[in-house]
């Protein structure tokens, strides 16, 4: 299982020469191209099939669909809610202090500020913002203390259970709510939401960004193994059985799978832009070989949220 680093501690600080090294082609073509979008500027993509999405998969509704991951991420809730957020021994429950306990929310508390930073606008002062996957409320609790009004959205009924009681101050909930919200997060969440899926999700959620709001959301784009790594961790995913004989086989806790889906940025970049977010900046990531980047973008002024 890979470790769910926090963002705030960019990967490109911890990164060895070997690490370097195995960023390959891939990393070596992907780091340019990122590095050049990187500015904060208009950026205006040229016109690209935007990705696929029916009109049935759009509804908020959606994100109350169940799948595969929606059970295991619910499961993982039930035995380990801390730990799933983020895979430190220290937040297993039978491991976890106050102090662990406190820790955990203070790397929500610093990932907050470095998307802050990111934002890089010092008259940014949004009024609402939106927790997508908030979990049991790591970033959300940190957004109360900037923000007047604030949402949590997690498909895991175990999740929002803890949430409720973690943040008090927040509303919580298993949809998209029907409202517009100036600032919009994810961080270590679509990674876990299989691709097509998560591409309707992204859609839907950027139509519920203000106008000149500003959402920062994290995906994963590549992550390494050969090609029989990836059929494997492919069954895994999808036959439970086989991921509990493999546990077994390794002396490992018996936990759900937890699933790592690679991205297109182009097919990201593309649904970005028809929701009217032409400004925006991509931060390359690197947790432990795998690749991907937070996206930090602004709907453009003139775009209309539906829910208003």
């Amino acid at each position: 299982m890979a470790a769910r680093t926090p963002p705030s501690q960019p990967a490109g600080r911890q990164r060895s020469a070997g690490a370097k090294r195995a960023m390959g082609e891939w990393g070596r073509c992907h780091k340019a191209r990122l590095l050049r979008m990187e500015r904060w500027r208009p950026r205006r993509l040229a016109r690209r099939r935007p990705a696929a999405v029916t009109r049935a998969e759009t509804p908020a509704t959606l994100f109350s669909m169940r799948d595969r991951s929606a059970d295991d991420w619910n499961a993982l809730g039930e035995a380990e809610p801390f730990f799933a957020v983020l895979t430190d021994e220290r937040f297993l429950r039978e491991r976890m202090s106050e102090v662990d306990r406190e820790a955990f929310f203070a790397s929500g508390e610093a990932d907050i500020a470095y998307l802050f930073v990111l934002i890089a606008q010092p008259d940014f002062a949004p009024k609402s913002a939106l927790d997508f996957g908030c979990g049991v409320g790591r970033l959300t609790r940190a957004l109360t203390k900037r923000i007047e009004r604030v949402a949590g959205v997690d498909v895991a009924p175990s999740m929002l259970r803890i949430a409720r009681e973690n943040v008090p101050q927040a509303t919580f909930s298993a949809e998209i709510p029907d409202a517009c919200f100036d600032l919009i997060v994810s961080l270590i969440v679509f990674q876990h939401i299989p691709v097509r899926r998560g591409e309707a999700l992204l859609d839907e959620l950027l139509s519920h960004l203000s106008d000149d709001g500003v959402a920062a959301l994290q995906f994963t784009f590549r992550r390494p193994g050969s090609f029989l790594r990836r059929v494997a961790r492919t069954i895994r995913g999808r036959v439970p059985l086989v991921h509990r004989i493999v546990l077994r086989m390794r002396g490992e806790r018996p936990m759900p799978y937890m699933q790592m889906n690679e991205y297109d940025l182009e097919r990201v970049t593309a649904i970005l832009h028809r929701r009217g977010c032409e400004e925006f900046r991509v931060i390359p990531t690197d947790h432990g070989g795998i690749k991907g980047a937070i996206l930090v973008a602004k709907r453009k002024s003139g775009s209309v949220c539906p829910s208003n």
